[in-house]
């Protein structure tokens, strides 16, 4: 293992450093504190939907460093850190096209189950001259 003189710099030894000491130098150390929060809030993400749904939920944190370098040895390190929350669940709309191209939320080539109201008339009360007899009808007697 190599010796380091103050933050990030190595005296000897060849390989691989630490990609969690490298990550946490960038910006002073801000690099790591958005990434850290992007996680944390993930994680409540993905919490609250796995919840509401009853089921295993996906999101995603994506790191992205961009490192330039130029002919003197001087690298440039630039970083974004994006979080992909879970998509909430929606329900689907069922929608028709009616006959201008418009969508509509009902069928148009289908009858109304509700009709609008129709309006009544108002007719006067007119009497009956010829009155019909009424007589009363009456259950054959069982036998």
């Amino acid at each position: 293992m190599a010796d380091t003189q103050g933050e990030g710099t190595t005296t000897d030894g060849a390989g691989a450093r630490s990609f969690a000491t490298f990550f946490s130098l960038l910006g002073e150390g801000d690099a790591n504190d958005e990434a850290s929060e992007a996680l944390f809030l993930l994680g409540q993400a993905l919490q609250d939907e796995a919840l509401k749904r009853n089921a295993q939920i996906k999101g995603s944190l994506t790191l992205k460093l961009d490192i330039t370098c130029d002919p003197r040895g001087v690298v440039g390190v630039s970083w974004d850190v994006a979080r992909k929350d879970p998509k909430p669940q929606r329900i689907a709309a069922a929608l028709w096209v009616d006959k201008n191209g418009n969508l509509v939320h009902e069928n148009p080539r289908q009858q109304n189950l509700f009709p609008r109201e129709v309006r009544q008339v108002q007719r006067a009360v007119r009497e009956i001259e010829d009155p019909v007899e009424v007589r009363e009808v009456r259950a054959p007697k069982e036998v």
